[in-house]
């Protein structure tokens, strides 16, 4: 898959340790293997994405494998939209610090299936911790409403808890190509937000409503289960990496800091979508 330089839309080529186009625009290779594409124009803020305290809090919870039933799921649904004679294009579109892509990436060399992945997102910090899981995968730090690739070249195109730039998908994804979204349930972590907030929403985001313009629904998954998480830190974690940690009062946060023991539904909704053909 070409990387195109975000200032010209031209083809990047990879030297040893910088990306270059022919308009001379240049970007380097940081040391642990990732390559940051973001103009300061297509930031959100002075710092966008997740901070380095997130990032830690999120692999640190992701390594215990806690979500390895959805990364399960992810895998099936992208394998079972894979050709064995050809290479199967994919691009992370908010790839975090990486779990996901990695677990993805393994089950494609499990199953023999030729990958070429790319991961994006838009922390710098997300990004570089990615980077430290597969040297194999090319990661870059850039805005999903600004991907870094050519037109029409993703056979996969996956935004899992991540913004949903709909023209943009549409636009990197082939024609035959399938975008997997993951987003959370009614029911998700509904003991911690019980917790945290003295009046619980049940509301869920429909993701498919909100790409129905141009993408209609071939696959919907629901992957339910309970977690007990058995330490202080468990706990802290899988908080430090929601928005709720955000939005929690300092007060209910440190209450819940104290617990030793929580059990929490997990909840989430995967979907495959395909482009409405003319």
């Amino acid at each position: 898959m070409k990387i195109l330089c975000p200032q010209c839309q031209q083809p990047l080529q990879q030297a040893d340790k910088h990306w270059q186009c022919a308009q001379n625009h240049h970007f380097d290779r940081a040391k642990q293997g990732y390559t940051n594409l973001l103009l300061v124009q297509h930031k959100r803020s002075k710092i966008p994405g997740d901070d380095a305290q997130m990032v830690s809090a999120r692999r640190r919870f992701l390594n215990q494998d806690f979500y390895r039933p959805l990364s399960q799921a992810i895998n099936t649904l992208a394998l079972k939209h894979a050709d064995s004679k050809r290479k199967l294009v994919i691009i992370d579109a908010g790839c975090g610090e990486g779990y996901y892509t990695q677990q993805l990436a393994q089950a494609c060399i499990a199953a023999e299936q030729s990958a070429d992945i790319t991961g994006i997102d838009i922390s710098k910090f997300a990004v570089k911790a990615a980077a430290g899981r597969n040297k194999n995968i090319q990661w870059f730090v850039a805005n999903s409403s600004h991907l870094p690739v050519e037109p029409n070249s993703n056979d996969l195109v996956l935004s899992l808890f991540s913004p949903l730039p709909e023209q943009e998908f549409k636009r990197v994804l082939k024609n035959d190509g399938l975008l997997i979204v993951a987003s959370t349930g009614q029911r998700h972590l509904i003991e911690l937000r019980e917790k945290l907030y003295q009046t619980v929403s049940s509301e869920a985001l429909d993701p498919c409503q909100k790409l129905a313009a141009h993408f209609t629904k071939s696959h919907e998954q629901n992957i339910s289960y309970t977690l007990d998480l058995n330490s202080s830190e468990s706990i802290t974690d899988l908080l430090s990496m929601t928005p709720h940690y955000w939005r929690a009062t300092v007060e209910k946060k440190q209450q819940l800091s104290q617990l030793s023991q929580l059990t929490v539904t997990i909840d989430i909704n995967l979907y495959g979508l395909q482009l409405k053909q003319p």
